[in-house]
């Protein structure tokens, strides 16, 4: 049975996001202790909830759970602010060796044009987190 599929961004895809992360979440060391946020701007009105143009979500993982909230923070290991109309073709980009130079290249020109700005590596990205992006893909409409 394939699985249903959601607007990226809408309710039902940060339910579908907070699951994903507690699956990775609850699979990982209980030690781990990883933080996350993502700021979505240019939002279309129809997913607009709070009239602000913005979405953002935040999680920090400890103690094998996902703490996942619809809200913005600065002290994250990773942070991305990026314009949500930039960010949809990488909804259906799958992450892996042979579309790491073109991912990179789109990134950089998203940077370049002030639609994508990142802060923090992902270096400390545990492995069960690596399919995290390409598992949300399978979910995004």
């Amino acid at each position: 049975m394939a699985a249903v599929k959601v607007e990226f961004a809408s309710p039902g895809w940060m339910k579908a996001l907070h699951a994903a992360l507690q699956d990775c979440a609850s699979r990982a060391d209980p030690a781990t202790r990883l933080s996350l946020c993502e700021v979505f701007t240019g939002v279309p009105v129809p997913l607009d909830r709070h009239g602000t143009g913005m979405l953002a979500w935040h999680c920090r993982v400890y103690d094998g759970v996902a703490h996942f909230e619809e809200t913005e923070v600065d002290d994250t290991d990773t942070k991305v602010v990026a314009d949500y109309q930039f960010l949809m073709p990488l909804t259906r980009w799958r992450m892996d060796p042979a579309t790491s130079k073109d991912l990179e290249a789109y990134l950089a020109e998203g940077v370049r044009q002030g639609l994508f700005m990142r802060t923090g590596d992902g270096s400390n990205f545990p492995p069960e987190f690596a399919g995290l992006h390409d598992a949300l893909v399978e979910l995004t409409a």
